[in-house]
């Protein structure tokens, strides 16, 4: 229930308790503006307790587009906040104070940033951009223009030595005002290029800086490559170091994970490629284990686990991976089990990884979740059944800002018949695709080349995407059985194909009682330029089945022999309003719509 209240002109809304994706809603104060016919919410401010936190893509079915100055300001324990695909402006002084906060994934929807959005995020040591977005780029976790040429915002974690690239031809005033920890060299030559200025503007600065001289001076030492909040892993390590700085590494993941039981510290680091499998149990609190920023290629973190990285808990552990890659798993990726939560963040990734079930991750157990976010991708793997993804008995997976499943395929096995290329999920499974999510160019033998769902839930909206992927028998884009199914929000399932029926989406007979799948969709959602070699080339529905169109959705440019937007069966429902539409599809027979 939401009351709202009318000052002049705009709408501030009073939320009750309620939570999607673990956040609370009434932690969010929120202002509704009102243009015409057009509404959208500014966030003012975070009242909530958590250190990570998902701003919501929407709040009450209205698009969240800004972070209001001040929105969360001196959150001094903020480790991450994760932005929504549909954020377009992040106003000065946004996360002023936000000492804790490490990195931040800008989506491609933001147009604006204010200079002194991120002031006083003196942890803050990477900004990364979705590389779809037309205003602004980021290179080595530096914020620059969409073309390079203006630096926009250093990062005032970074630690060391950096190079303004030739090509910048302008420094943004603030850019570097709270750079402290920039190495003296660095300074100097920032200063003898764009001038002594550009640099000096806290009381970190001596006064000496700006007295032309071209030279930058600052106060303290600087350590860099050692954090005591950090331990360290590397294959050239020993685990009868310290762990505590790239010198002094670990040798195992295992070691390093030990060592965080008995202490304050939840950040591993891992150094270039570590081999072995892990078991992660009954480890309390939150953990995140990552690669190095800017790292080089011999540096790119990766685990090497042949028999698997299993994660399974009492409800107990949160893990999140970032800029590591999880292969070579002869058991499959990832195991996550029992109630445990696992997040794969920026520049996480899953690939080359073969197994029966889940061939990159496999989720079971009620309360057991993956979130997958900020470019996180599972590509390249194999499975029977879910070959990037296996979702059962209550698992859930959420997927968004522009997370990727792709390039993941099964093959015809002997109890599930190559179901799932990119996902498969089945007894009440939860699969949220939102933020421009993609699950894309995955293959199966049949039943859902992109997603195959039995008796689950699946919602897609915020422009998520199920697209190019194929199958040879039905349901090259998606395949339900007894399943509940919302598209909205633009949400789209395009150039799917099969060599059967289905070509985006199949809806399969039930076998045992007439209960088959629901499907609506609604806010411009779309089936569009799937094709099917028989029938259905949009959408096939078997008996039993119901799907409802509404809100401006439509069925359109799709292809098959018969029927080339939908082919109905006998006693299947589809039900139009007047403002959505199947149109414009190609068959020899019936190009719209064909019934038995």
């Amino acid at each position: 229930m939401t009351m709202k209240m009318k000052t002049s002109g705009v709408v501030l809304f009073l939320l009750t308790c309620f939570t999607v994706f673990g956040q609370n809603l009434s932690d969010f104060r929120v202002r509704l503006n009102e243009t015409g016919n057009t509404r959208t919410i500014s966030l003012i401010a975070y009242t909530g307790v958590a250190n990570d936190i998902s701003i919501p893509a929407r709040i009450n079915d209205v698009p969240v587009r800004v972070i209001q100055k001040g929105a969360f300001q001196s959150l001094k324990s903020l480790t991450r906040v994760s932005l929504p695909f549909g954020i377009t402006t992040i106003e000065s002084g946004a996360f002023d104070g936000c000492s804790a906060l490490v990195s931040l994934f800008i989506p491609a929807s933001v147009t604006r940033i204010d200079a002194g959005a991120f002031t006083g995020c003196s942890s803050l040591t990477a900004i990364e951009v979705d590389p779809r977005n037309q205003h602004y780029h980021e290179s080595q976790g530096v914020l620059f223009d969409k073309a390079g040429t203006t630096l926009l915002y250093y990062p005032s974690g970074k630690i060391g030595d950096y190079s303004v690239s030739a090509s910048v031809e302008n420094v943004a005033p603030g850019a570097f005002t709270e750079a402290d920890k920039l190495s003296l060299e660095s300074y100097n030559e920032i200063a003898r290029r764009f001038g002594g200025e550009t640099l000096v503007t806290t009381s970190e600065f001596t006064e000496s800086s700006m007295a032309g001289s071209g030279t930058a001076r600052r106060k303290g030492p600087v350590l860099p490559g050692r954090s005591t909040d950090v331990y360290y892993v590397s294959a050239q390590g020993n685990n009868a170091n310290d762990g505590l700085s790239e010198d002094t590494p670990f040798r195992t993941l295992s070691k390093a994970i030990e060592a965080t039981a008995t202490g304050v510290v939840r950040t591993i680091t891992v150094i270039g490629k570590v081999e072995g499998g892990l078991t992660l149990t009954n480890i309390n609190g939150e953990l995140l284990i990552t690669g190095k920023l800017n790292a080089t290629d011999t540096e790119k973190a990766s685990i090497a686990v042949s028999s698997g990285f299993v994660l399974q808990a009492n409800g107990s552990i949160k893990l999140r991976l970032e800029h590591i890659e999880i292969t070579g798993g002869k058991l499959g990726g990832i195991l996550i089990d029992n109630g445990a939560f696992l997040t794969l963040g920026t520049g996480a990734r899953v690939s080359g990884n073969v197994g029966a079930n889940g061939g990159g991750v496999n989720i079971r157990g009620q309360g057991t979740t993956l979130v997958m976010e900020g470019n996180a991708t599972i590509t390249g793997n194999l499975a029977n059944a879910g070959g990037g993804v296996f979702i059962w008995e209550h698992g859930t997976l959420i997927m968004k800002n522009i997370a990727t499943i792709t390039g993941n395929r099964v093959i015809q096995g002997v109890r599930a018949n190559g179901w799932g290329g990119g996902v498969f999920m089945r007894n009440d499974a939860y699969f949220i695709m939102q933020d421009s999510a993609e699950l894309v160019s995955n293959s199966a033998y049949e039943l859902g080349g992109g997603l195959s769902a039995w008796g689950s839930n699946v919602t897609m909206r915020d422009s998520a995407i199920i697209k190019d992927n194929s199958s040879v028998v039905d349901a090259g884009g998606a395949y339900f059985y007894k399943s509940a199914v919302i598209m909205e929000g633009n949400a789209e399932i395009s150039g799917n194909s099969t060599a059967t029926s289905g070509g985006g989406m199949a809806l399969g007979t039930p076998i045992e009682d007439g209960n088959g799948s629901t499907v609506l969709l609604r806010e411009s959602a779309r089936i569009t330029n799937n094709s099917a070699a028989m029938s259905g080339g949009g959408l096939f529905i078997g008996k039993n089945n119901t799907v409802v169109l509404q809100g401006n959705a439509e069925i359109s440019g799709n292809q098959a022999q018969h029927g080339g937007g939908v082919r109905e069966e006998q006693d299947a429902k589809l039900i139009l309003d007047t403002t959505a539409g199947i149109r414009n599809n190609r068959a020899p027979d019936y190009p719209d719509i064909s019934n038995n």
